[in-house]
């Protein structure tokens, strides 16, 4: 006889993804909101990046920051020096050259970590 196989895994979907995604990026991050507390918004971004990733697995860590930009753009964020919610302002949304190491390794981890999960 010989050994049986295990069922193979279902794969993960983009919500199941994002939610891993998150919980990794605020796991030592101790004021941390829990995944089922983040905004809608919040949600629905991760998410879009996710399934970004997932259309493109050849995605540059530069070219979904890119495609970050253009989904805030197009709901009505623009560039500001702290991030303001209610004015819909970000500090990020300048070019991936600009941005600060630390939030290029922020992309470079978040497109790592969906890589394996898909």
């Amino acid at each position: 006889m010989g050994k049986k196989k295990s069922p193979a895994k279902e794969p993960l979907n983009n919500f199941e993804i994002a939610k891993k995604c998150y919980e990794l990026k605020n796991v030592n991050k101790k004021n941390a909101a829990k995944f089922d507390e983040i905004g809608k918004e919040h949600l629905l971004r991760i998410i879009s990046g996710v399934a970004t990733i997932r259309s493109n697995i050849k995605i540059t860590a530069e070219e979904l920051h890119t495609c970050w930009i253009k989904e805030r753009v197009r709901a009505g964020w623009s560039f500001g020096k702290k991030k303001d919610v209610k004015k819909k302002l970000h500090p990020c949304i300048l070019a991936y050259c600009d941005l600060s190491k630390e939030q290029k390794q922020k992309s470079v981890e978040f497109l790592k970590n969906v890589l394996s999960m898909i």
